[in-house]
């Protein structure tokens, strides 16, 4: 079986970083775990902003039973109250509409971005309300699987590296770009070690 590029990325990274050689040895691989690319795996990361893992996942089981395979047209026909029965704030609902709205109109054409380079995809959807340099980041690592993207401002990553580098302090987002630049062309290798060390260090 061939090996998973997440895998292979980290042989590289070891190779040249004698730090990730060991805690990769330690800890092992992080398992990676895709995600569709499309209008409901954004919503989902609005979704997850600044609320529990837990939280999270029941809001969108509660969204997936209101509107199964939603979709822009679905969500702009819910009434307001259904949503926010889901558990969604009105700035989350606001969010997801404005997302359900850009790709409606046009303006957000998600099926493309995937021809888009990084810059380019994070220029597109950061012009919906609510997403992101976070949200665009993390939709490119786990729906389009792009190789080289580095959450800078994900604080559980900020702590991955602060233990992995053994940091006196969590380094914010412009020493994070610092660190994270040492880690190209794998950057999203590197990001999703950093969790995987956050976790397994608790």
């Amino acid at each position: 079986m061939a090996k998973h590029w997440v895998t292979t990325e980290l042989e590289n990274l070891g190779a040249r970083h004698a730090h990730i050689a060991r805690a990769v040895e330690k800890h092992g691989v992080p398992a990676f775990r895709t995600r569709a690319p499309g209008f409901r795996t954004l919503a989902s990361l609005i979704i997850q902003q600044q609320v529990s893992v837990g939280a999270a996942r029941s809001i969108n089981q509660k969204f997936d039973s209101l509107l199964p395979g939603a979709d822009a047209e679905a969500v702009l026909a819910a009434p307001e109250p259904d949503l926010r029965a889901v558990g969604l704030s009105a700035q989350k609902v606001a969010y997801i509409r404005d997302l359900a709205q850009h790709v409606a109109d046009g303006r957000l054409d998600i099926a493309t971005l995937k021809k888009l380079d990084d810059a380019e995809i994070t220029a597109q959807l950061t012009c919906v309300k609510g997403i992101g340099r976070w949200t665009a980041e993390n939709y490119m690592i786990f729906a389009l699987q792009r190789r080289n993207v580095w959450p800078a401002h994900d604080l559980a990553l900020q702590e991955g590296m602060r233990k992995l580098k053994k940091l006196a302090e969590r380094p914010d987002a412009k020493l994070m770009d610092v660190l994270g630049a040492r880690y190209a062309p794998h950057r999203s290798a590197a990001a999703l070690f950093g969790w995987h060390f956050h976790e397994g260090n608790r």
